[in-house]
């Protein structure tokens, strides 16, 4: 630890900590590029996703990106809209029981994971097939075919109060939704879409709605900063045990960035039950400092 403090690498950790970003994904890892030998098609979905992104992140994501998002719907990343929406409220004031974690990138790795969670899709996919449209796809129409008049007031049956009761409808229940909230479409009592923004949104869905397929690039300089890290964190002395807990517990929400990273490329310190040099097996417990298992466990970024 000494030799560490020596070279100023835990004091510019630390001070990246305080002034790092507060990521909007809830994953372990985050980049903007995408692997160098990616194909043709890899590369136009990509270029798809970008111009989505843009449009998802100018005029939705205000309300779509919290842990409490609307139907717990996140559009901020490609996991967020995979996961999909939810019924279930995030925060409920006569709940008697602590509730099921859902979040994202940690309570639950896959689509399936997601489902037994009780998520349901937003966007194409096999559990749609047949469906009159998707539930983004429907809420966009419903924006369409019914837009708030520009300059006015918004009308009194569109809540707007934190605790409003969410319907959070599924593709089965969206027409009786619609007919009922003729006006409850999306972007949600705001301006419309503009005809570019609709149509490509429109078009990308329609097409499937491709995400990126290649996962984040490390570069190899932050790869050899993460593993001294986490050999640091590991290391079996009673000296470091302790230490590896104290930042554990005090940064377990902190999105972490490498000053030599890239810029928008952040880490968050979980417990696996994998060791350093493997894939990362979350640990999923509700508090930082709850009993990770028998299991031995591992700090991982």
């Amino acid at each position: 630890m000494l030799q560490t403090l020596r070279n100023g690498r835990f004091l510019t950790f630390v001070f990246a900590v305080a002034f790092a970003l507060l990521s909007t994904d809830q994953c372990t890892a985050q980049s903007d590029t995408t692997a160098s030998g990616a194909t043709s098609d890899a590369t136009r979905e990509n270029g798809d996703w970008t111009n989505v992104q843009k449009i998802l992140n100018h005029r939705c994501v205000v309300c779509h990106s919290c842990y409490d998002a609307p139907c717990q719907l996140k559009l901020t990343s490609p996991a967020g809209l995979l996961r999909g929406a939810s019924k279930e409220a995030v925060y409920h004031t006569e709940r008697l029981k602590d509730a099921q974690t859902t979040r994202l990138g940690i309570d639950a790795q896959t689509v399936p994971g997601w489902r037994a969670l009780g998520f349901y899709p937003v966007l194409p996919s096999s559990e749609t097939t047949g469906e009159a449209g998707t539930v983004l796809e429907r809420y966009l129409e419903l924006g369409r075919q019914s837009p708030l008049k520009a300059n006015a007031p918004v009308p009194t049956e569109l809540g707007l109060s934190i605790d409003r009761p969410l319907a959070c409808p599924t593709t089965q229940e969206f027409d009786a939704f619609s007919s009922a909230n003729p006006k409850a479409g999306m972007p949600y009592a705001t301006a419309p879409l503009n005809d570019i923004e609709y149509q490509m949104l429109m078009s990308w869905i329609q097409s499937g709605a491709p995400l990126p397929s290649a996962a984040p690039e490390i570069p190899e300089n932050i790869q050899i900063q993460i593993a001294e890290w986490e050999a640091f964190l590991n290391a079996s002395d009673l000296r470091h045990q302790l230490m590896g807990r104290y930042l554990y517990e005090h940064l377990f929400l902190a999105r972490l960035h490498f000053p030599a990273g890239e810029p928008r490329q952040f880490f968050q310190l979980v417990r696996s039950a994998s060791p350093p040099g493997s894939k990362i097996e979350i640990i999923a417990t509700r508090r930082p400092f709850d009993d990770p298992g028998a299991e031995p466990f591992y700090y991982r970024l």
